[in-house]
């Protein structure tokens, strides 16, 4: 299936608005302070808005994955991508919480909550601090967050039995697929990949996705200065 701009526009011709609207908020709050890397509005809904719901498009078609009723955590989604897009575009059909780290994003996304009705719950904190969602999410998504390896030391304990995460990558995806194979064993075939063109960045992309199959092992989550040095 060739996922594309136009796809998108028709599919969620109804929402479209609102996700202008959305852009348009990222844009005013960017002149303040930089919650995006994207400097137009076009940019942003392009490339920010229509490029994170084409993450999950792909995850559609490629892993049959179905969100819809589902519980999904965003981690360190600062302006709100990639799942905040995904929510208006399907009229708020899932449940989304987002753990961010910086407290002035976390305000802004406050914004957007109330801007658009959303059902969404934002924290204020780290993701491996956080443990009131224990074993709670179908889906977990971060983007430019970090390694494979870091992301899931820090959520697997909020990630459900059979749950998956869904982190996009770039062209470089595959040394973080080796190095998580190879600090998690026994979890290498639990972890797979998918490349695709991205015809709205104009260029190619990856998504990593991770299962787990079994229960958070004891001690999990670490801190962050273990983590990190892992």
């Amino acid at each position: 299936m060739n996922i594309n701009k136009d796809y998108l526009l028709n599919k969620y011709s109804k929402q479209t608005p609102l996700l202008h609207k959305y852009a348009q908020m990222i844009y005013e709050q960017n002149k303040v302070m930089n919650i995006c890397g994207f400097d137009s509005v076009d940019e942003i809904f392009d490339q920010g808005i229509l490029g994170s719901i084409l993450v999950f498009e792909n995850a559609i078609s490629e892993y049959y994955f179905d969100f819809k009723g589902k519980k999904i955590l965003d981690i360190g989604a600062g302006a709100g991508f990639p799942s905040v897009p995904l929510l208006i575009a399907l009229d708020n059909e899932f449940e989304l919480v987002i753990i961010e780290s910086i407290a002035k994003r976390c305000a802004f996304l406050e914004t957007v909550k109330a801007k658009f009705n959303l059902n969404l719950t934002i924290i204020n904190d780290r993701a491996e601090n956080v443990n009131n969602y224990n074993s709670y999410f179908d889906y977990i998504c971060a983007r430019a967050l970090g390694s494979v390896v870091k992301i899931y030391l820090m959520a697997n304990h909020h990630l459900a039995q059979n749950g998956c995460f869904i982190l996009p990558k770039g062209k470089n995806y595959q040394d973080e697929v080796a190095q998580f194979q190879a600090k998690f064993s026994l979890e290498k075939n639990n972890i797979s990949f998918f490349e695709y063109k991205d015809e709205i960045n104009n260029e190619h992309s990856s998504l990593v996705v991770v299962k787990k199959t079994k229960p958070t092992p004891r001690g999990w989550p670490w801190k962050w200065a273990k983590i990190k040095n892992y």
